[in-house]
């Protein structure tokens, strides 16, 4: 959630989907945005989605995709400052996160690629919709789609450590009805959509030696839709009513979503639990 200086409200896909899990969590990232940190785990997707990018837009072959990844973990200043988040029990290296990114994106070209409607398809679209206006305001969405076949659909480029359910995707994900809001409202500059559309995951699947590629599609309709707003609007009236200066819900404090690797844990749960106490009684295998 973001606002300007006249105002308006903005929500990124990626807001509301870890507001669902800790609305604290989201009011630090905006009072402290300076804590925020890229993780390995992270950069890997990252790397990768830059290799899919350049294949899809012919700046390499996707024979050579493991040479874009490279050139990623080369330029992308990220690649210099991010943090191991699991070092014992996952990549603890430089080199084990370019093999585990290289693995990936040739996963997505051995498994995925040749499913996918390229002709014509654009990468990396931003959107910017209005959605509704609250006292006077207008509040969005807003966010960038990683492809945006010519055929109709949307697609999003995701690593994982396991499959995609479809199922879950399908109940409860919140940035295909994000983005397919925004589809038919015409952020991608398509005039001619109409609910019910559909959105593709294309899943990556970190395996320990080789990855796999998996597609998951899933469908959203004018009930999502409505469903969104009404959320929205409840982050408005939360914002309203108790404002940035006040501390906001800790959904997650009660389960693992609430662990060492957030941004704030240290000035939030680790203020008052120290490390030990969180850790009583662990014995690593």
């Amino acid at each position: 959630m973001k606002i300007d200086d006249d105002g308006n409200i903005s929500f990124r896909q990626s807001w509301l989907s870890n507001a669902e899990n800790c609305p604290e969590r989201m009011r630090l990232d905006f009072l402290h945005p300076e804590r925020s940190r890229t993780s390995d785990e992270a950069f890997i997707g990252t790397a990768a989605h830059y290799g899919i990018e350049a294949v899809i837009e012919g700046r390499c072959a996707a024979a050579d995709i493991a040479d874009a990844v490279r050139e990623s973990y080369r330029n992308d200043p990220e690649a210099k400052t991010m943090y191991f988040a699991r070092p014992k029990t996952h990549q603890s290296t430089i080199g084990e996160c370019i093999d585990l990114s290289i693995r990936c994106a040739e996963a997505w070209v051995r498994d995925i690629m040749p499913h996918m409607p390229l002709d014509g398809a654009r990468c990396e679209v931003p959107f910017d919709v209005p959605v509704f206006e609250h006292d006077g305001r207008i509040v969005s969405i807003k966010g960038t789609c990683d492809v945006v076949p010519a055929t109709g659909g949307l697609w999003d480029h995701k690593t994982s450590a396991r499959d995609y359910k479809q199922r879950e995707k399908q109940l409860w994900n919140t940035q295909a009805t994000v983005y397919s809001m925004a589809d038919c409202y015409g952020g991608f500059g398509r005039t001619d959509v109409r609910p019910p559309t559909t959105f593709t995951f294309s899943v990556m699947v970190k395996l320990k030696k080789e990855c796999r590629g998996q597609i998951v599609t899933v469908q959203r309709d004018v009930g999502h839709f409505r469903r969104l707003e009404k959320v929205m609007r409840g982050w408005v009236d939360l914002l309203d009513g108790v404002g940035y200066d006040k501390q906001w819900p800790m959904i997650s404090d009660g389960n693992y979503l609430c662990n060492h690797w957030c941004d704030h844990y240290d000035q939030c749960r680790g203020a008052d639990i120290s490390k030990e106490d969180d850790l009583f009684g662990y014995v690593p295998k």
